[in-house]
């Protein structure tokens, strides 16, 4: 993160389908993903668990140069493939990094289904990355030369990563007459081989609802769960205070107007570090859009 205040442009692309099933996009994009209940920080859940799949951490970036296709064949179905900067940031254009130092490839799979007449989406997906970095296995001698030195430039390095990545959403009711109001279903799972990644295996899961209380049709709530698994590669020093990681977070949206919403918050979190003690977060936003 910056130290100082700065101004960032986050998106900046062009997206034209040739056809009404293929599309093509590039440019500088905010990349995200699109679950129905566990995708907006503003509105929805805070912590970073429920709003982004923590396997893709060293080899997809929020922000980035890059470009792409999009499949749409049938109604159903939405392929999305993209090639991007693997160091992009949201404070650089990323003239001076893309496609030099790391390439990320992604592709994502979505699958719409109506069980019962009700909404859902199934997505899968994959990323890799030719980015080098620091390989958490590492000959002993190499480690201290790199502190002797101060210097990384000895240690052993990986000249790629990759993850496995799973997502749904669907609801399991819908308020009748109403579009996008009801209660649903969420879910992630991520995998990595743990080699770069201090995350090898992720999962989430919770309940989202909006609309469900008459007369609040743009109240919104959730409650999710959590758990992650460190690599088992990490350096042994490490590895012995290191434990999986898991939380929950409740949240309630109050749409005060159209234009002001708060949202109180409150989370329980067990961290990676062993001699860290559970966490209790309780947190409110505010969102004023205009």
């Amino acid at each position: 993160m910056p130290e100082d205040d700065v101004t960032a442009l986050t998106d900046l692309y062009y997206l034209q389908f040739l056809a009404p099933w293929v599309g093509v996009m590039a440019g500088k994009m905010s990349l995200r993903e699109s679950n129905v209940f566990a995708s907006n920080e503003t509105e929805q859940f805070m912590n970073t668990a429920f709003n982004f799949n923590a396997a893709l951490a060293t080899t997809f970036p929020l922000v980035a140069l890059g470009g792409g296709v999009i499949l749409h064949p049938v109604d159903w179905l939405t392929v999305s493939t993209l090639a991007i900067d693997s160091e992009g940031t949201a404070d650089r254009s990323g003239f001076d990094t893309v496609f030099e130092r790391g390439t990320t490839l992604y592709q994502m799979a979505e699958f719409t289904i109506k069980p019962f007449g009700l909404t859902g989406h199934q997505r899968i997906g994959w990323t890799w990355s030719d980015r080098s970095r620091i390989q958490f296995e590492q000959n002993p001698r190499n480690v201290i030369g790199a502190i002797i030195t101060e210097s990384t430039a000895g240690l052993e390095r990986k000249g790629h990563d990759g993850s496995f990545l799973y997502d749904f959403d669907q609801y399991l009711y819908a308020v009748p007459g109403k579009k996008d109001r009801g209660l649903g279903l969420f879910g992630r799972f991520g995998l990595t081989d743990g080699e770069v990644n201090p995350v090898q295996e992720f999962y989430s899961i919770g309940l989202g609802g909006k609309g469900m209380i008459p007369g609040r049709d743009n109240d919104s709530f959730g409650v999710g769960y959590y758990y992650l698994t460190v690599s088992d590669k990490l350096p042994r020093v490490i590895e012995r205070r290191t434990r999986e990681e898991q939380g929950v977070e409740l949240y309630y949206n109050i749409a005060v107007t159209p234009w002001l919403h708060i949202t109180p918050d409150f989370q329980i979190i067990e961290p990676t570090r062993e001699d860290v003690d559970t966490t209790l977060v309780a947190g409110v936003r505010m969102k004023i859009e205009f």
